[in-house]
Order: C-alpha cells, then sequence, then structure tokens
C-alpha cells in the first residue's frame, strides 16, 4: 500500500507549530484558544449564532450534483460549494494538517501529541458553552462522492481520539467530512496540504442544530 510523508502542523493565528518542534506547551494552548474564541467579523453575520449542522450535510450531499466549476492547468476538477464556504466564512477555526495512509482513516502515533493538546484546549473553562465540528478535507483527487464518505471516516477517527482524551466533550463535539469540496489550494488541487482537519467553533450548545455524529 503507498504510503504518505507526513509532517504535521497545527495553524493558530497565521502561524503553523510543527511537529518536530513545537512551541511551549502553554504558549500554543493559548494561541489555540484565542483562534477558536467567537468574535464579531465586519461584513459577517453574528459568530454566536449556532451552525446548522444538518443543513450543512445537505448543502454537501446537494452539491453531489452540481457540476464543476473549473477545471485546472492539470486537468483537475475544481469545485468549490458556495454554501458550504458561506456557512464556514465567520467561523472561528484552527486547522491540524494530518495525514492518513492512502485510502485509511487511522490517526498515526506522532499526530496524537497535537490532538491531545486540542483536547486540553477544547476543554478549557473559556469553552464550556461552546459546540465544535470537526472537519475532514481531502485532496482533489478521485471521486466527489468518495472523497465526502473518506473525509467523514477521517473527521470521524479525529472526533473519536478526541473524546478518549476529554469524554465530556462527547455532547458538544460534532464530525463532519467536506471531501473535495473546500480545497485550501485551488491552483493544484493534487497539493498534500489540502488534506488536512480543521476545528470550528459552530456556536452555543445549547442552541446548536444538528445532532453528534
Amino acid at each position: 500500500m503507498l504510503m504518505k510523508l507526513a509532517v504535521a502542523c497545527v495553524w493558530v493565528g497565521g502561524l503553523c507549530w510543527p511537529q518536530i518542534a513545537h512551541a511551549p506547551k502553554a504558549a500554543a494552548k493559548q494561541d489555540m484558544i484565542d483562534a477558536l474564541m467567537e468574535r464579531e467579523r465586519p461584513g459577517s453575520a453574528s459568530p454566536h449564532k449556532a451552525l446548522n449542522v444538518d443543513e450543512l450535510r445537505r448543502s454537501l450531499r446537494e452539491g453531489l450534483n452540481s457540476p464543476p466549476r473549473a477545471t485546472t492547468s492539470n486537468g483537475l476538477l475544481v469545485i468549490p460549494n458556495a454554501k458550504v464556504a458561506e456557512a464556514l466564512s465567520n467561523r472561528s477555526w484552527v486547522s491540524i494538517t494530518i495525514y492518513f495512509d492512502y485510502d485509511a482513516a487511522v490517526i498515526k502515533p506522532e499526530f496524537e501529541a497535537d490532538l491531545t493538546r486540542l483536547a486540553e484546549t477544547l476543554s478549557a473553562p473559556a469553552f464550556a458553552g461552546a459546540r465544535f465540528m470537526v472537519a475532514g478535507h481531502t485532496d482533489g483527487r478521485g471521486a466527489r462522492d468518495y472523497n465526502l464518505t473518506l473525509s467523514q471516516r477521517r473527521a470521524d477517527a479525529v472526533q473519536k481520539f478526541i473524546l478518549s482524551r476529554a469524554p465530556g466533550l462527547s455532547k458538544r463535539l460534532v464530525a463532519i467530512g467536506l471531501g473535495m469540496e473546500q480545497l485550501r489550494n485551488l491552483e493544484n488541487p493534487a497539493d498534500p496540504i489540502n488534506r488536512r482537519v480543521q476545528l470550528y467553533n459552530i456556536g452555543p450548545a445549547e442552541a446548536a442544530a444538528g445532532g453528534p455524529t
């Protein structure tokens, strides 16, 4: 089976903390907290309105029937889902780059330290009333429906790991696969940077719509 090289980083505050050379634990945790705090953004709807996860899933399913919007120079299709992009546009998030083996959804040991730190962050008192969503992404190769399923499996794996470290989050953490619908590098859909996991603050737990996965 084809193996993929893995280099992990956590994107917080516009910076990437490498897996090999971590920032001090306390500083990295505070950076994550700052990145995930809800805040008003000019021109955006209030971030305090809970994200409806069920509607997001419907948008993804409906998007599978939409034709591709562009083709890159290397012939790969670019399929941004406008409804998904709009729903997530004003959400606070951190991005964790986790590489999996080809066609697999098993978390490797070298990524566990970053995920453990993330679990500790989500358990901070500052987020006692917040709900979060693990969003999995693939690169732009392969079939859209298959990538949507694969990204869900990977998001589920991350969710399961976080809950193993912070079981108190069980009612406040959902997982969703976004497939190839929200590529980070639109010019190169095959870029490994597109294979990532994001953690979104999706609003107050008591008002959030859509049940846990």
